[in-house]
């Protein structure tokens, strides 16, 4: 069995108690938005010597830059797991596959982070995209294989906003059953 769980950190450093906790109850943890810079990396790597880490920054500290960065993601995956494969295919989506070093099944988890739907046209684009993405993933790889979908969709399946309608139809498309945590 596997314990993981995904968390939008709002800012790495605001939340390092936190993090720490998930971490060490957390064979797996999805970590979104750590606005950490390339040059900080070292900061998750100090919270725990049990996980292998892999870590996406858009951004350095030496770097100037106008406007606001893609806020990061990390996966920490505990070393009693073999990292099978790592894959960044873009900025909103990444997946892992692993296996338990004693043996057993293996599991490839992706991890998404859709953007908060501000009726923009970029938004709705990369919105799109991004299910697009996932579609072509589960259309031609994920039937021979176990996995999971974790992140921040950014989405209310309760709501009718467009975002929250394409959502909803990749899920029953997809036959997906949506886990929230309150």
């Amino acid at each position: 069995m596997i314990s993981l769980c995904t968390f939008n950190t709002n800012n790495f450093k605001s939340n390092i108690s936190m993090i720490e906790s998930l971490v060490g109850r957390n064979d797996i943890v999805f970590l979104i938005e750590h606005w950490l810079s390339k040059e900080e990396e070292h900061l998750i790597s100090n919270i725990t010597s049990d996980h292998s880490i892999k870590f996406e920054s858009e951004f350095s500290e030496f770097e100037r830059r106008r406007g606001r960065p893609f806020g990061g993601t990390c996966w920490l995956i505990n070393k009693k797991f073999k990292i099978i494969g790592y894959e960044s295919f873009s900025r909103n989506l990444s997946s892992i596959e692993v296996q338990c070093v004693e043996g057993g099944d293996k599991i490839k988890i992706y991890g998404v982070w859709f953007p908060f739907d501000d009726n923009t046209t970029d938004t709705w684009a990369q919105i799109q995209i991004l299910v697009s993405q996932l579609q072509s993933l589960i259309d031609e790889h994920m039937s021979d294989q176990k996995w999971l979908i974790v992140g921040d969709w950014n989405m209310d399946s309760n709501r009718n906003k467009r975002g929250d309608r394409i959502f909803n139809k990749f899920l029953e498309n997809n036959n997906l059953c949506l886990c929230e945590s309150s």
